[in-house]
């Protein structure tokens, strides 16, 4: 977390990049992924992924300096447990 308005659009721009990229991933995987194992198993990878997005965007917006709910004291400690919590255990097969 930064107050530094140059690298704060920087990291947002590197962010929204990395999602587009994650998405044409998952889009290309999509149609490849065959047996009903695999595509459970990549609809769980989808839902972790949702659930990260979400949480993301929460720490973002507590993040940004420019945003109403710019609080960087308490964004680690809200949004770094959903980020753990809530997305790594729906990985497991």
């Amino acid at each position: 977390m930064t107050n530094d308005k140059k690298a704060e659009k920087e990291e947002l721009e590197n962010i929204a990049k990395a999602r587009k990229s994650n998405s044409e991933i998952y889009d290309k995987l999509t149609p490849m992924v065959q047996s009903d194992k695999g595509k459970e198993l990549l609809r769980k990878a989808l839902d972790a992924r949702a659930k990260f997005t979400e949480a993301t965007d929460k720490l973002i917006a507590m993040a940004d300096s420019s945003s109403a709910q710019h609080n960087a004291a308490k964004a680690p400690n809200i949004c770094l447990p959903i980020l753990t919590v809530s997305t790594i255990p729906t990985l497991r097969p």
